[in-house]
């Protein structure tokens, strides 16, 4: 049997509905949870087009999204890549020279001599 897309989303859909008949759920109830239309879940169980947004939040409210992991699974990096981006993350040696600086190039303050006469204090 061919997988076409649409027969891809409706075993999704079956699949969809009869997880949310399973956890007792009734279509109002768990789309108001996931903050979509009854339309919107309606069309997810009978295999139409949604928004990947829409089946996010209902495998969220179902409990199921975790299992996404076994879906798609991370891409693991060959020995080889591993190696080579552990050498770009090792700090180089700067090279060549540095340019000097003038001491006290900064800033030089207000300008202004503050003195501290004792005489007032008597």
């Amino acid at each position: 049997m061919v997988s076409t897309d649409e027969n891809v989303r409706r075993e999704l859909g079956a699949r969809l509905q009869a997880q949310r008949l399973l956890h007792n759920w009734d279509q109002e109830s768990l789309a108001y949870e996931a903050g979509i239309s009854q339309s919107t879940l309606y069309r997810l169980e009978k295999g139409g087009s949604v928004s990947l947004d829409a089946l996010i939040r209902v495998l969220r409210v179902l409990g199921l999204l975790e299992r996404l992991d076994a879906l798609v699974p991370q891409a693991e990096m060959s020995p080889v890549a591993q190696v080579r981006e552990s050498r770009q993350k090792l700090r180089k040696r700067a090279t060549g020279t540095r340019k000097t600086t003038q001491k006290n190039s900064g800033w030089q303050g207000f300008g202004q001599s503050v003195s501290f006469d004792d005489s007032e204090g008597d």
